[in-house]
C-alpha cells in the first residue's frame, strides 16, 4: 500500500491510497458539516438525501444512485454531528466515472422542491421506523446526559413536522447550508483502489477543483458529561459506560476496541461470559467533534439487573488497572492483529474506518505510548456517563432527541472496586504450535482445490442435507468463542456464522496453523452434548424477540431461511467441508484430524420446499412485504436482477414514495438463488404493496425490451467485475450445484427470464397479523 496527501489550490484536501491487489475503488468525500450545524432539525439529514438527487451534469438514471446499482456496486452517506460522508465503491475500471459523478452532486445539486417534499416524506417514515428500534434509542438516551453543548439535546433525525410545509423557506434554507459548508476548504476527498498514486491524483486534480473555493468557520464544540446514570427500558438488556476524550488519537481507540473484543481464553469478555454476566462487548465512537470525542463501551448483559451490572462495571475498571501495567510487546501483538482485520476490509469499509471510526496504529512508538496511557487515565475512573437498560427496567414518560422513552436519570454513584485478586490474560505472541505428524485415522471426503500461496482456508458444513437451525448455530458459536479467541492469537481465523442463511464453520490461515486448532476444535465438537446444544436455544429465541421489536423488514429477512429450509436441525450429527489451498499432504492432515466427526460425506442439496406465504410477528406498525423468487443463479437471471434494482427503486422509492425501504437484488438463502423483492411502508396497505411489485414487473417488459446487446454487455461485465471470490461462498456454490454457466446472454434470453419471473411462484412474507 502506498500513501498520499495534498491540498489544492481551491482548499479541497485530498488523500489517496493505492493498494494494487485490489479488484474493486472506493472514493468518499467528508464534509466538515452535521447535525450541530443545523439551523432546522434533521435539516443536515435532508440535505445528506437530496445531494443524491438531480445535478446539473447527471440527471435521472445517470446520477450516482442508480449509476451505482447498474455497476453492482455500494453507495451510502451518513450524517453524524460534526462530519458527513457521501461514498461508493465500484469496479476499479469505473472509478472515473464515478468519481464525475459524486463530485457533480455535491457541487451542483439543484436542491428542487418535487424532491425535497419527497425526502422529507422519506425522513418522516425512517423517523417513525427508527421510534422502536433499541441502539437508536439507547444513543438517544445517552447524549441527553450531555452537559454541553446545547446542540446534543436536538431533535437531529428530522421528521414532518421539524421541516414544516412552507417548501420555499425549507429550500432556503438547505441552499444556505450547502452553500456554507459544502465548499472546497470544508472538504476531503479520499480516493483507494489498484492505481498508481499519479493516476489518482490525476483524478483527484480533475474533478477536486470543480468543487467551489472556499472555508467555512465553526465555532468549537466541546462535549462535557454531566455525570449521571441511566435506566432505560429496551428491549436489549446493556450496560454502557461513556467518557469524553479530549485531543482524541483514533488509533489508540482502535487497539483499546481490539483489545476489549478479544475472546481468548482470560481475557476480559471470556471471564465476564464465565461469570454468566455479559455476552459480547462493543467500543464505539458515539459522537465525535474536532476538540473531543464520546467513546462508549456497550456490554450486551444476560440479565439487565443492578447486581450483574456493578460487577461487570467493577470487572472493567480492574481490567483497564491491568491494561496500563501491560509491556509494549503485548500492545504491538494486538496492534498487528488489528492491521490483519483491518487489512481484509473491502476499499469501501477501509475508508469509511478512516473518516468515520478510527484505524490501527503503524506501530507503537513513544508518542503513542503518550497517548495510551492517557486514554487509559480518563477510562479508569468512574464513567462519566452509564446506562442501563433492559425489558424488566421501568422509568418515566421522556422525550429525548424526539425520541418517546420509558427513561430515569440518576445522580453517578462510584462502583465497588472488584475482587483485587481478578486476573486478566493479554497474549502478547502466538501459542506453541503442535506437532505437524499426520494422526491415525481413514481421511474423510473432503473436496480439495489446490491455489498457490501459504494461507489455506477449511470450509466445515454441519448438517449438509438439512442445514443447522438458528439455536444449533449458535450453540457451535457460544461452545467455539474462546477457541476462536485463542486461534487469533495464532494467526487463525476460526468463524461460525451464517452465511447466505446457512450456518458455516470455517478456518483461515498458514496450513501448519490450522493443525493445532483442528485438534482442539475436533474435541470441542465431539466433547458437545445434548445441553451444550441445548444452550443455543436462549440466544436464538432472544434473537427472535429483538427482531420483532427492531425494524420489521429486518424480521421478515431473519425468518426466510427458515421458511426455506424448515427441516433445519438442532443437533449437528453430520458433516461436510472443502480445503481450498494447501499441498497433498496438508489435505491427508486435515481429513484425518476430521475422521472422528460423525457421518462424513458429500454434501446432498436438501430438497425445496414448496413455495409458502408466511406471517412473521413484528411489533412494527409499518406494513413490511417481502417476496423470494427462486430462479437459478445463472448469469441471466442475476443480470435481470442488476437491472431491475435501480428501476425498482426509481418507480417505488422516488416516484411512488412507498415508504423508506425498497429494495430489489439477487440473494442467496439457505441454498436457494433467487430475485427478493422487499418494501416497508408507514402508510401503504399490504394489498397495494404486493401489487406495486406486480406493477414493477409489468412496467418493466417495455424497458426490457429496448435493452440492446452492447447495453447487456455492459451489465455482464460490471457482474463479474462484483464476482464473489471468498472461499465461504464458493463452498456455498458448490453445496447448491450451481452449475449454471452462461458466457453470452442476448437481449432476447433476459426478456424471457422476465415473462417466466412474472409466471412464479415465489416465498411471500409479511408483518400482516394473522386474522
Amino acid at each position: 500500500m502506498q500513501r498520499a496527501s495534498e491540498r489544492l489550490a481551491n482548499g479541497l484536501r485530498i488523500e489517496l491510497i493505492s493498494t494494487p491487489a485490489a479488484q474493486q475503488a472506493a472514493a468518499l468525500i467528508s464534509v466538515e458539516c452535521g447535525s450541530f450545524h443545523e439551523p432546522i432539525p434533521g435539516l443536515a439529514h435532508l440535505l445528506e438525501h437530496l445531494l443524491f438527487a438531480d445535478s446539473t451534469h447527471f440527471r435521472h438514471q445517470q446520477r450516482l444512485m442508480p449509476w451505482v446499482q447498474g455497476q453492482q456496486g455500494q453507495l451510502n452517506a451518513s450524517t453524524h454531528a460534526c462530519r458527513s460522508a457521501f461514498f461508493f465503491e465500484v469496479a476499479a475500471d469505473q472509478l472515473e466515472a464515478g468519481v464525475a459523478r459524486l463530485t457533480d452532486m455535491m457541487a451542483h445539486p439543484l436542491l428542487q422542491q418535487s424532491d425535497i417534499r419527497r425526502e422529507a416524506q422519506v425522513i418522516d417514515a425512517e423517523c417513525q421506523l427508527l421510534q422502536k428500534e433499541s441502539r437508536t434509542q439507547a444513543a438517544a438516551a445517552l447524549t441527553s446526559m450531555l452537559a454541553a453543548p446545547a446542540e446534543a439535546q436536538r431533535f437531529q433525525v428530522g421528521n414532518a413536522a421539524t421541516f414544516g410545509d412552507d417548501l420555499p423557506a425549507l429550500q432556503a434554507a438547505l441552499r444556505q447550508l450547502h452553500q456554507r459548508y459544502y465548499v472546497a476548504g470544508n472538504m476531503t476527498l479520499w480516493l483507494q483502489g489498484p492505481h498508481s498514486l499519479e493516476t489518482l491524483r490525476q483524478l483527484a486534480q480533475r474533478y477536486g477543483t470543480l468543487l467551489p473555493a472556499g472555508q467555512a468557520e465553526t465555532p468549537p464544540l466541546c462535549l462535557q458529561a454531566s455525570g449521571a446514570s441511566q435506566r432505560l427500558r429496551s428491549a436489549s438488556s446493556a450496560l454502557r459506560l461513556g467518557w469524553i476524550v479530549a485531543d482524541a488519537d483514533a488509533t489508540t481507540f482502535s487497539l483499546l476496541r481490539q483489545m476489549i473484543v478479544d475472546e481468548a481464553s482470560g481475557s476480559l469478555l471470556a471471564q465476564l461470559r464465565d461469570r454468566q454476566l455479559c455476552q459480547a462487548i462493543a467500543l464505539d465512537l458515539t459522537i465525535v467533534t474536532p476538540q473531543t470525542t464520546l467513546i462508549v463501551v456497550d456490554f450486551s448483559l444476560l440479565n439487565a439487573t443492578d447486581d450483574a451490572a456493578t460487577q461487570v462495571e467493577s470487572l472493567f475498571y480492574r481490567w483497564v488497572q491491568q491494561l496500563m501495567q501491560q509491556p509494549d510487546a503485548v500492545l504491538q501483538h494486538y496492534a498487528a492483529l488489528d492491521r490483519t482485520v483491518f487489512s481484509a476490509l473491502s476499499p469501501l469499509r477501509q475508508l469509511r474506518a478512516r473518516v468515520l471510526d478510527c484505524v490501527p496504529p503503524a506501530s507503537i512508538d513513544e508518542a503513542f505510548l503518550t497517548r495510551w496511557q492517557a486514554l487509559l487515565h480518563q477510562c479508569q475512573a468512574a464513567s462519566h456517563l452509564r446506562q442501563l437498560s433492559g425489558e424488566n427496567i421501568t422509568g418515566a414518560p421522556t422525550l429525548c432527541q424526539g425520541f418517546a422513552l420509558s427513561l430515569t436519570t440518576l445522580p453517578l454513584s462510584a462502583v465497588p472496586m472488584a475482587d483485587a485478586d481478578a486476573h486478566f490474560v493479554f497474549f502478547s505472541a502466538p501459542q506453541n504450535r503442535a506437532t505437524t505428524e499426520t494422526p491415525g485415522g481413514v481421511p474423510v471426503a473432503l473436496a480439495h482445490q489446490p491455489q498457490n500461496g501459504e494461507e489455506v482456508t477449511l470450509v466445515l458444513h454441519p448438517a449438509p442435507e438439512t442445514g443447522l437451525a438458528n439455536c444449533g448455530g449458535e450453540a457451535l458459536r457460544m461452545a467455539l468463542r474462546t477457541l476462536a479467541g485463542d486461534a487469533r492469537h495464532a494467526g487463525v481465523n476460526l468463524c461460525i456464522e451464517p452465511e447466505q442463511g446457512v450456518w458455516l464453520l470455517s478456518l483461515r490461515g498458514q496450513g501448519d496453523a490450522l493443525l493445532p486448532v483442528l485438534d482442539a476444535l475436533s474435541a470441542r465438537l465431539l466433547a458437545m452434548q445434548e445441553p451444550h446444544w441445548q444452550a443455543g436455544r436462549a440466544p436464538a429465541e432472544l434473537a427472535v424477540r429483538q427482531a420483532h421489536d427492531g425494524i420489521a423488514i429486518r424480521a421478515l429477512l431473519a425468518a426466510l431461511p427458515e421458511a426455506l429450509q424448515p427441516q433445519a436441525a438442532d443437533v449437528s450429527d453430520s458433516w461436510s467441508g472443502m480445503l481450498v489451498g494447501g499441498d497433498a499432504w496438508l489435505h491427508q492432515a486435515i481429513a484425518r484430524r476430521l475422521s472422528p466427526l460423525p457421518g462424513w460425506h458429500h454434501p446432498v442439496h436438501p430438497a425445496r420446499h414448496a413455495a409458502v406465504a408466511r406471517a412473521v410477528a413484528t411489533s412494527s406498525r409499518d406494513r413490511a412485504i417481502l417476496l423470494f423468487c427462486p430462479v437459478p443463479a445463472s448469469a441471466r437471471w442475476q443480470l435481470l436482477a442488476q437491472i431491475y434494482e435501480p428501476h425498482f427503486f426509481q418507480q417505488l422509492r422516488v416516484e411512488r414514495q412507498v415508504g423508506y425501504v425498497v429494495s430489489c437484488r439477487f440473494h442467496y438463502c439457505a441454498g436457494e438463488s433467487g430475485i427478493l423483492f422487499a418494501l416497508q411502508s408507514p402508510n401503504w396497505e399490504y394489498a397495494a404493496l404486493w401489487q406495486a411489485i406486480e406493477d414493477f414487473l409489468h412496467a418493466m417488459t417495455p424497458l426490457l425490451g429496448e435493452v440492446n446487446a452492447q447495453q447487456l454487455d455492459e451489465h455482464y461485465q460490471a457482474l463479474m467485475a462484483r464476482a464473489e471470490e471468498s472461499v465461504r461462498l464458493r463452498w456455498l456454490a458448490a453445496w447448491r450445484g450451481d452449475v449454471e454457466r452462461e458466457n453470452r446472454v442476448t437481449p432476447d434470453d433476459l426478456l424471457a427470464a422476465h415473462r417466466q419471473l412474472q409466471q412464479l411462484t415465489g416465498w411471500r412474507l409479511s408483518n400482516q397479523p394473522v386474522a
